[in-house]
């Protein structure tokens, strides 16, 4: 997903084939192990709570068997699609990233999935932001500093199931439209 999102941002400016470096590729799941450390650390909270409630209320073995299947349950079922959708859009957010900075395109946008359920701070952020930024300059979103959507740096209040993408803004000429950035011209004209 990582060389998929620089691949797919070069192919809407028809600049070639993008070929993501490995040591891009092992900095970058160095730095989301850190995020799935959490994910585990989350369960491992879960479990202690759920357990120590269980046992202060006299519990028999079996009742905290089911409290211990219910929260893994709960793990690997209901966060599963999340954890599934955060990660790759991360990923190519951050391969996106890295062939804008191959590119040489100067500027870029944060395209707001503007869902009803969207974080606000991201909806300003498709506002603010519709003109575009240099693309060493960070975006501010809610307050913290972010390169791009789903930024591995960035707090999980502003990732997890964020469905936001970054996108090249520049002067090169699209060879072929983009679904997303059509989109967001889209956007752009009925905000005017």
């Amino acid at each position: 997903d990582l060389e998929f999102g620089g691949a797919q941002l070069w192919q809407e400016f028809g600049l070639g084939d993008f070929k993501l470096p490995p040591q891009k590729a092992i900095d970058y799941l160095n730095k989301r192990g850190t995020r799935w450390e959490e994910i585990n650390g989350l369960t491992h909270t879960n479990l202690r709570e759920t357990l120590a409630d269980g046992l202060t209320n006299g519990e028999s073995f079996d009742q905290l068997a089911d409290r211990v299947r219910a929260v893994f349950n709960e793990a690997g079922d209901s966060r599963a699609e999340t954890i599934a959708l955060t990660e790759t859009n991360t990923a190519v957010n951050a391969g996106r990233f890295e062939g804008l900075v191959e590119s040489g395109i100067e500027q870029k946008g944060w395209l707001s999935a503007n869902l009803e359920n969207s974080r606000p701070a991201h909806q300003q952020a498709g506002k603010d932001y519709a003109e575009g930024i240099p693309v060493g300059d960070d975006f501010l979103i809610g307050g913290e500093r972010m390169k791009h959507p789903g930024d591995p740096d960035a707090s999980a209040g502003n990732t997890i199931n964020c469905k936001c993408h970054l996108i090249a803004l520049g002067q090169k000429t699209l060879t072929a439209p983009n679904p997303k950035l059509l989109a967001w011209q889209d956007f752009q004209s009925a905000r005017k």
